[in-house]
């Protein structure tokens, strides 16, 4: 087993769920005392140190969430808060807003909001480098959604949202044929960002299907903004 073992391989190895394993954690008494025993006694064989953080935010009844953002003029940042504070006052919950530029060390900013142990969860956007991290935290007991273009959800076992980047290409490209669109050009995305290749595949699907050889001077490359967007 690796040495950083999660509350999800204890689970695996006790044959009961996470929820069990994160009850015997927190010392609750509505668990069977031989289940208890032998999640102890494996959690003792396999050297396993929960984070204290991570377990001691799970565990409070906050009616904070936490949101972090890479920025407050990423490219549809406000059309999700808005999805994301529509449901919080629904559930009356509030949101604390966080931000990491891109050169920021995002995994510090998560530290930090963990350490202080003020939200009960948190959402986070365009998670980069740091998606393996928040996985850990959440396979610990940290409640986090992910919304992100940059991993499959085969990479990790938290909640993932994403878009089909694919189809959505293809569809329009589709569009543009039917009005009799034949020199149909791409803005390729960050090559950075799985979105980016998803799209340019699902570009040159509906081409080719069309009949019609994907032309490389029809492709340029930008950023997702605006601006290059309009340069382009």
């Amino acid at each position: 087993m690796s040495e950083r073992l999660t509350i999800h391989d204890i689970a695996r190895l006790a044959g009961v769920s996470n929820a069990t394993v994160s009850r015997v954690l927190n010392n609750k008494p509505d668990v069977n005392p031989e289940t208890r025993e032998r999640v102890l006694r494996i959690m003792d064989e396999h050297g396993f140190a929960p984070s204290i953080a991570a377990a001691g935010l799970a565990s409070r009844r906050s009616r904070l969430i936490g949101v972090l953002v890479p920025s407050l003029n990423w490219p549809f940042v406000a059309e999700i808060m808005r999805g994301v504070t529509a449901v919080a006052e629904e559930e009356a919950y509030e949101i604390v807003l966080y931000t990491a530029s891109q050169t920021q060390d995002r995994s510090e900013v998560i530290n930090r909001i963990v350490a202080t142990r003020l939200t009960s969860g948190l959402v986070a956007i365009q998670v980069g480098q740091s998606a393996p991290y928040l996985n850990s935290l959440y396979e610990q007991g940290f409640p986090v959604v992910m919304l992100t273009d940059q991993v499959l959800p085969v990479e990790v076992s938290c909640p993932l949202i994403d878009a089909d980047h694919r189809s959505g290409a293809y569809e329009a490209v589709r569009y543009l044929l039917r009005r009799g669109h034949r020199r149909i050009a791409h803005i390729h995305g960050p090559a950075t960002f799985r979105s980016s290749m998803e799209r340019y595949e699902g570009y040159c699907q509906a081409l080719q299907e069309a009949g019609i050889t994907p032309d490389p001077a029809l492709v340029v490359y930008g950023d997702f903004k605006a601006p290059t967007g309009r340069m382009c």
